[in-house]
């Protein structure tokens, strides 16, 4: 009888593995598209599975461009004071989170933002890559746990805080070593960083645990 019993609930759950599967592919996604309609001076983005992929904007306005589902949907919300903040919204069965993952084209977020008069900019994703194209902000926070954080000229007027878990930081700051007051912690992995330099008036905060950290500091023009 247990053996009965131990087998009917294998077969179950061998079906909801391959439901779960047969579910998650791009054609139940739909094409998400935001451009700004007030004016954004800052931007706050906290998500998980997806990649985000930034680059300044043409027009001095937020655009987001994605995928939703009936049951992955985005909440962006702009404040008074113009602050941004994106999240998801899910309404998922325990079955959901059986299977393969979705479609790579539907776990990627594209994200333009003003080059020149962002105050702020937060990313926090997981299992997915944060990918920066060259931008100036007045600080930025960006988070991956299980991804890699990548970017490129990096020019910040006040603070750079950076945090992987399960992934590697790499990139180019724009400025010099002596312009920063660096604090770098890392646990199994590399860096090039110093745990400590506090001679500079921005601030440079790295932690990384199970990756590598690769930062240099470069000229606006090189």
């Amino acid at each position: 009888m247990k053996k009965t019993v131990c087998l009917t609930i294998s077969s179950l759950l061998t079906a909801a593995i391959f439901t779960g599967c047969t579910k998650k592919t791009k054609a139940e996604y739909e094409v998400y598209s935001y451009t700004s309609a007030e004016t954004v001076n800052s931007v706050s983005i906290d998500v998980h599975d997806r990649e985000v992929e930034v680059s300044p904007s043409e027009d001095g306005k937020v655009h987001i461009d994605g995928f939703e589902s009936s049951k992955e949907r985005y909440d962006i919300s702009v404040s008074d004071g113009g602050a941004l903040t994106m999240t998801i919204a899910e309404s998922k069965e325990w079955s959901d989170y059986i299977g393969v993952k979705s479609h790579s084209d539907v776990r990627r977020i594209t994200l333009k933002v003003p080059s020149e008069d962002l105050e702020m900019l937060s990313i926090s994703t997981t299992n997915e890559n944060n990918t920066l194209a060259q931008l100036n902000v007045g600080s930025a926070a960006l988070g991956s746990n299980g991804g890699d954080i990548l970017f490129e000229k990096l020019n910040a007027e006040s603070s750079v805080a950076l945090n992987a878990k399960n992934g590697s930081i790499v990139g180019t700051i724009v400025g010099g070593y002596d312009d920063y007051s660096v604090s770098c912690s890392i646990k199994k992995g590399k860096s090039n960083l110093p745990e400590k330099n506090e001679n500079g008036a921005k601030k440079l905060t790295v932690s990384v645990n199970n990756g590598d950290i690769d930062v240099d500091f470069v000229e606006n023009n090189e």
